[in-house]
């Protein structure tokens, strides 16, 4: 049996993997950390050695990982926070490439519109003249934080229910103790769901990124130059044979 894997690389990011025939989950797993519970170092050797146990237990047929990517309005606060993430992406996308694992990287853009998941998107407040004082800066920038916050939210939400309508004896919370599901575990399993509709690179993503082909258009083509009209050409330029004042400038 051969599976399809789908990845949420963040911190507390998960990998669900699902048979490649049947599209059935077969297992999930949150990526490994060293220490118990949250934290921010991964286990380097036990993320390798995750992978090679997939790949000799199934066999790997595509592993498709989520686009890690700035997030717009990420500043000096954040800065620590992305580090960490970007350095476990890139730590994933190093083991998957040495042993030898399709890989396949989807923004949260493309496989939202693959799977049918929608993302709010509220209006952002004009920005403020130079002329605001701090307070109204400050009170701007409580705003737009709330405002991005809640469309974080409702798009993880809408992501949860999505990945409960599709795998529902899934039990998609972190653990037991846990009441509400985890965004990231639900995440995983929706990229492991696309990845088995992509068929080995094809599918809806296939579609999603071939570009259209271009049109040629045809060329007019010149008609021939009469005789007079070649004659004087050629005399214009100055090697006519008609012209014997105008000699090669090699000779």
């Amino acid at each position: 049996m051969t599976v399809d894997v789908g990845q949420d690389p963040g911190k507390e990011g998960w990998i669900a993997w699902v048979d490649s025939k049947t599209g059935e989950p077969v297992g999930a797993i949150q990526q490994p950390l060293v220490g118990d519970g949250k934290g921010d170092t991964l286990d380097r050797l036990a993320m390798a050695r995750l992978v090679r146990d997939l790949v000799h237990n199934y066999g790997i047929r595509i592993w498709v990982i989520e686009l890690q990517e700035p997030a717009r309005g990420a500043g000096r606060n954040n800065s620590s926070s992305l580090g960490i993430q970007m350095l476990g992406y890139g730590m994933w996308l190093g083991i998957l490439a040495a042993l030898e694992v399709p890989t396949v990287e989807v923004s949260s853009n493309l496989w939202r519109k693959a799977l049918g998941v929608s993302k709010p998107s509220y209006p952002r407040e004009k920005p403020l003249t130079l002329s605001a004082t701090k307070a109204q800066q400050k009170e701007w920038t409580t705003r737009d934080r709330k405002r991005q916050d809640k469309q974080r939210k409702e798009g993880l939400q809408h992501a949860i229910q999505k990945a409960q309508a599709l795998y529902p004896q899934v039990d998609m919370r972190r653990s037991s103790k846990c009441k509400t599901p985890s965004p990231d575990k639900c995440i995983a399993h929706l990229l492991a769901r696309l990845a088995t509709t992509m068929h080995g690179g094809g599918g809806a993503l296939g579609a999603e990124k071939q570009p259209k082909p271009k049109k040629k258009r045809a060329r007019k083509a010149s008609p021939d130059p009469t005789p007079a009209e070649a004659s004087t050409s050629a005399s214009a330029v100055g090697c006519g044979a008609d012209d014997p004042g105008q000699g090669s400038l090699f000779a």
